[in-house]
């Protein structure tokens, strides 16, 4: 594998930049091999070929839009990667935001978005946190179901929750209730004796 990414590198060097079509030619077919090899691997060895993921997350340094100083996270290098930041200073809720290899932070503010209700199919408008792991939960307009909306990394999410279980009360144990269990009791003696004050 060593090879192959030196291989890569080596080769994609040499070829001008003028050439685009030829460079995703040969990361396609560099990738291709990569995954023969492992599949290779794999079905000779009996254990899977994992390949390695370094984590791309950056240090990032932006100012506060709201009072100014500097705020230091950590935020993946992930294109149109999204996350939320609050100033330490001024306690702001911030959006920090990827866009083309550097991070645009602003004010967290609601985003519009539209959902269809899986229930009647009804498209809806919303409102929402533009950061993944929000929810909201409303009613649909047209049907009047509880819909759970939820984003995640890939968008949105709209589902009708399961409706949480009733409670049952624990039933009191009054004296009533006490005398039937005793009444019913194969030893008597025992209950007897139990009861007594």
């Amino acid at each position: 594998m060593e090879r192959l990414d030196s291989l890569q590198h080596a080769t994609l060097e040499s070829v001008p930049s003028h050439h685009d079509e030829e460079r995703d030619h040969l990361f396609s077919e560099v990738a291709s091999i990569r995954t023969e090899l492992r599949l290779l691997a794999s079905q000779v060895s009996g254990v899977p070929v994992i390949p390695t993921r370094t984590p791309k997350r950056m240090d990032v340094q932006k100012a506060c839009p709201n009072c100014g100083p500097m705020l230091q996270y950590r935020q993946k290098s992930k294109a149109k990667n999204v996350k939320g930041v609050k100033c330490t200073k001024c306690g702001a809720r911030l959006c920090s935001r990827e866009a083309d290899g550097d991070f645009i932070v602003g004010l967290r503010t609601l985003v519009d978005d539209n959902v269809t209700c899986p229930s009647c199919g009804h498209r809806l408008s919303i409102k929402m946190d533009p950061v993944p792991g929000s929810v909201l939960d409303i009613d649909c307009i047209h049907c009047k179901v509880v819909l759970r909306i939820s984003r995640g990394h890939t968008g949105l999410r709209c589902r009708i929750p399961s409706q949480p279980r009733a409670m049952i009360p624990p039933a009191t144990l009054g004296e009533e209730f006490l005398q039937k269990v005793a009444d019913l009791m194969v030893f008597k003696g025992w209950a007897a004796r139990q009861l007594a004050p």
